[in-house]
């Protein structure tokens, strides 16, 4: 970054018969400037791409008006307290996805086989275009249980009209359908070879969840098979580090009750 010094010296006496100087300095913030543009285009950028790849128009409208909602849990009771509202948080998570997607393409872990890119943004697009939450307003308290629909309706739902309007592949389908599902839940008919997909598929569902409902930073680094996760956000007790083999289903997660800026 350059410095600009300018000295300007005014001749002026007190009546102590001393001389005071003044000296200005102007710094250069263009470098700033155009980094803050820079962000703010290629935010844009994406939310224009996305808008461009959508089957129907009508998804994004659908998205936006899906909202998100941020709350504290109170471990002795159960219960959430709304803290905040994301009016298009649907939206902004289904954007954040395609992102930590466009970052893994990056790395390479598109180039291996059982890995569809195309297949994992239609996925990432329409998983939640069933998805209904309760109006709720910041400073409400309520029991997460009974406020909230059990993801795996909303799952149901998304890929059922995903197929009926968007006539998906088989492998969007049941990447959406039981995006909600643990592995040990999934049906036996479920595809071996969507496994490494569907692993991936969850991971970034939840990172997702967490940069856009508490602005968590990701870093994600990618070593053939081995996806190594940090997340770090506001709220200490989500930062984690996760280690996962979306071949062999190795997952591991370690809790960092830490907050270190990055």
């Amino acid at each position: 970054m350059d410095i600009n010094i300018i000295s300007f010296y005014r001749m002026s006496t007190n009546i102590l018969g001393e001389t005071n100087n003044f000296l200005v300095t102007f710094t250069d913030i263009t470098a700033e400037y155009n980094m803050m543009q820079k962000l703010r285009s290629s935010q844009n950028e994406v939310e224009t791409a996305f808008s461009i790849m959508l089957p129907d128009q009508r998804i994004e409208a659908r998205l936006k008006s899906v909202p998100e909602y941020m709350d504290e849990y109170d471990e002795s009771t159960g219960m959430v307290k709304i803290t905040g509202v994301i009016r298009n948080g649907g939206f902004r998570h289904v954007v954040n996805m395609l992102k930590l997607i466009a970052d893994a393409f990056r790395q390479g872990l598109m180039e291996l086989p059982g890995m569809d890119k195309n297949a994992l943004v239609e996925a990432a697009v329409l998983h939640d275009i069933g998805k209904v939450q309760p109006d709720l307003k910041i400073g409400d308290i309520v029991n997460p249980k009974e406020a909230f629909e059990k993801g795996y309706f909303h799952a149901f739902r998304s890929a059922d009209l995903s197929k009926a309007l968007y006539n998906i592949d088989d492998k969007v389908y049941y990447l959406i359908k039981y995006h909600h599902h643990i592995e040990n839940e999934l049906p036996s008919d479920f595809p071996e070879v969507l496994l490494p997909m569907y692993r991936f598929f969850r991971l970034i569902d939840g990172l997702s969840a967490g940069i856009t409902r508490r602005g968590s930073k990701v870093l994600m680094k990618i070593n053939g098979t081995r996806i190594y996760v940090k997340e770090e956000s506001s709220f200490r007790s989500y930062n984690q580090e996760i280690e996962m083999d979306i071949y062999t289903g190795f997952f591991n997660s370690r809790k960092n009750h830490y907050h270190k800026s990055w």
